[in-house]
């Protein structure tokens, strides 16, 4: 274990942590925090990179996790010393699992990724020091915002559209919590995220995923996830998948049958959406609805909803 002992700081004069001379809300700085502060500051402002600048941002970020020009200094320092990337992603990975909220891990962690990529030849290689880390974090927090980028970030990068290991991990996250809309939000990207809207494709793939959403709705009629997902299919493929063709499916879940077994404001809106071409008084009425009985603390939304479909 390195130690601020094992190296020489007598050459260095800290530059202590600016304030107003009369701050609106004092900060209590500790005293560890001011001394490797003030010395990161000072090498900073001597553009320093070597083992001791590099040791320092260490300190800081344990620290202050967040401080994002010392994760700017740490890369520029990676690079000038060529350090070594695989053992930069394990320290990384300490420092994200003790901070799962920080945002600026992951920007760093592409940056590292982006080198090493130059010196690996598989992507398979570079994604196995990703994945085990990506899957301890979103079990810890399955809708950790952050993690759920990154992840989106590998998909883009290396073309991960609508790979085994992507759509498996977005069947567990949907089958473990039908409700977690980051897990559909990755979906749609895995499946779809490369193709232009309207686009020709296969339409017996796309049927499969149309039954897949519909099966999870049957569980929970009342997610917002799963029907904006089967809605977003529609609308990304409308040439082939008029929205009209939910109707049937969506009306079972409104008063409009005898019976529902729940009434489902999603299938209400999209009910309403529906016959606004069809029958605008239908239309109009189901927004009423909405507004006075189903979700009445969204009355003017659902009265502006209302107003600009019948304009229409």
């Amino acid at each position: 274990m390195v130690l601020f002992e094992d190296f020489e700081w007598d050459d260095i004069t800290p530059i202590d942590i600016a304030e107003t001379t009369a701050p609106l809300c004092h900060i209590l700085y500790t005293e560890e925090f001011k001394k490797v502060m003030g010395y990161a500051k000072a090498m900073m402002a001597r553009k320093e990179y070597s083992e001791r600048a590099y040791f320092i941002t260490d300190e800081v970020i344990n620290i202050a996790s967040a401080h994002y020009t010392i994760w700017k200094y740490r890369f520029d320092i990676v690079v000038h010393l060529k350090k070594n990337l695989v053992q930069e992603l394990d320290w990384c990975d300490n420092i994200a699992y003790e901070n799962e909220k920080n945002y600026q891990i992951w920007p760093y962690r592409q940056q590292i990724i982006e080198l090493l990529e130059k010196e690996t030849e598989s992507v398979d290689d570079l994604l196995k020091l990703e994945y085990p880390l990506l899957d301890i974090m979103i079990e810890q927090d399955s809708k950790n915002y952050h993690v759920w980028s990154h992840r989106r970030w590998l998909v883009e990068k290396f073309k991960l559209y609508r790979t085994q290991r992507e759509l498996e991990f977005t069947n567990d996250k949907i089958n473990l919590d039908v409700r977690n809309n980051s897990a559909w939000n990755h979906r749609f990207l895995v499946q779809f995220g490369d193709i232009e809207s309207n686009s020709s494709y296969d339409k017996e793939y796309l049927r499969d995923e149309i039954i897949l959403t519909k099966d999870k709705i049957d569980l929970c009629p009342e997610n917002p996830s799963s029907w904006n997902y089967l809605q977003a299919i529609y609308k990304k493929f409308s040439e082939i998948l008029p929205i009209e063709d939910l109707n049937l499916f969506a009306i079972q879940y409104t008063h409009l049958v005898e019976n529902p077994r729940v009434i489902s404001i999603q299938a209400l809106e999209l009910t309403a959406e529906i016959y606004q071409k069809s029958d605008k008084n239908k239309s109009e009425e189901i927004y009423e609805l909405l507004s006075t009985t189903y979700d009445p603390i969204r009355k003017n939304y659902w009265s502006f909803c209302k107003n600009l479909r019948y304009q229409n």
